[in-house]
């Protein structure tokens, strides 16, 4: 075949008409100048194992077109950047980072995203440098899963104007949640017959505020067999405890009180207080001061334990008497033990009445007589006292009803009462 060496000048080679190849052989170091297909096509081949060292599209366009079924073997950038750049509508099929053994790095002008990325049947992994982040994992109808690998974390998950639903399997758990360093707010929000499984603060605290009107539901320590503390500022109170059809404990460490039980509606509800044997109720004291309403702590079998005193002395003829005890609609009162002095030189008949005037009803009389003695001598003390052990009672005081103290003699009488309430 003929055989051209090329010099300074311009060679044109016509093969039109012809049947053969035209053969273009560079020694080392030299470089061939330009090829112009003009309106026609220019293929490049190559023998196997041979590579195109470089294409330069100078301040034009270089397109690559490979037949269907070809692929386009490797796009090395040497010192520098290799831009792919798709027509709307387009995809690039594949790209693989050096048979998988190397790495591929995408990077966006500002304001640019990636549309999308599809790992196939394989595993695609993001890997940011550190102080980056990932800006968003768009799952568009489908469902974007987050695997990391053991002892690894998830740094942030942010829902910008919208929400986050976090799904787990089965026997799994999610490590760890932070909301902002700890300065944020992050809410839990369940489908109604959902619950959260476990809530752990871990060397640290669990902090669980509700809007008014919402009920925490449940707070279990570890299936019951751990302990929950409920700690409060001061001024703060806790609103309700209700232990359902079981049973609630409140246990305190030694030389603290328990500042106050309260019930719902102090005039219909009941507050029970029950004790372990041997173990005593230390002091019960009125809300105020001023508060002169009874205490009903009932044992077990609904019965009174601690008594309501009153005392004083009474002196005068009246067929009413004098009220001891108001009568409270609510409740009976039941008389345990009672005692009558008098240091009159006198004979004095006392009576425990419901206060009806001329025809009472008499729960229990005593004469109260002193002997005439020289006026040089005091006068011996008239004293008599009645006492039974609760639950047992020596007479009882319906509800709504006045127990009242009657004297048929001028001269004073001192008394005290001892009773305990149940409700009617």
């Amino acid at each position: 075949m003929p055989e051209y060496i090329l010099t300074d000048q311009i060679i044109k080679v016509d093969t039109s008409g012809t049947v053969g190849t035209l053969a273009v052989f560079l020694d080392p170091g030299h470089t061939i100048g330009k090829i112009d297909a003009g309106a026609g096509t220019f293929t490049v081949k190559f023998d196997p194992g041979y590579t195109l060292g470089r294409v330069d599209a100078g301040i034009g366009t270089f397109n690559v077109i490979l037949d269907p079924g070809h692929t386009l073997g490797a796009l090395s950038g040497i010192n520098t950047t290799v831009n792919v750049i798709l027509d709307p509508g387009h995809l690039l099929g594949n790209v693989t980072a050096n048979a998988g053994t190397g790495t591929m790095t995408v990077k966006f002008d500002p304001g640019y995203t990636l549309g999308k990325v599809d790992a196939g049947v394989g595993t695609f992994n993001v890997i940011l440098d550190p102080g980056h982040t990932l800006g968003a994992l768009s799952g568009i109808n489908t469902t974007v899963n987050v695997i990391l690998d053991p002892g690894h974390e998830l740094g942030t998950i942010k829902g910008t104007s919208t929400s986050l639903a976090v799904f787990l399997d089965p026997g799994h758990l999610l490590g760890s949640v932070t909301a902002n360093a700890g300065t944020g707010t992050m809410t839990v929000v369940f489908d109604p017959g959902h619950e959260i499984g476990t809530l752990r603060g871990t060397n640290s605290s669990l902090a669980v505020f509700l809007d008014p009107g919402h009920l925490l539901g449940s707070v279990t320590s570890n299936a019951g067999s751990g302990t929950f503390t409920v700690k409060f500022d001061p001024g703060y109170t806790l609103g309700k405890m209700d232990a359902g059809i079981g049973t609630f404990n409140v246990q305190l460490d030694p030389g603290h009180t328990l500042g106050a039980i309260t019930s719902v509606n102090s005039i219909t509800t009941t507050v029970n207080v029950q004790l372990d044997p041997g173990h005593t109720l230390g002091t019960v004291n009125p809300g105020n001061v001023a508060n002169t309403t009874a205490w009903l702590i009932k044992d077990i079998n609904n019965t009174a334990v601690v008594p309501n005193f009153a005392a004083g002395s009474s002196f005068g003829v009246s067929v009413s008497g004098v009220q001891i005890i108001a009568p409270v609609a609510s409740e009976v009162r039941k008389i345990f033990a009672y005692n009558l002095s008098t240091t009159a030189i006198s004979s004095i008949m006392a009576r425990w009445t419901n206060g009806a005037g001329t025809g009472p009803l008499v729960y229990a009389e005593h004469a109260l007589s002193n002997t005439f003695l020289p006026a040089t001598s005091s006068a011996p003390a008239v004293f008599q006292s009645m006492t039974v052990t609760p639950p047992g009672y020596l007479f009882a005081v319906a509800a709504s009803t006045t127990l009242a103290l009657v004297l048929d003699s001028a001269s004073k009488v001192h008394y005290s009462v001892y009773w305990f309430n149940e409700s009617a």
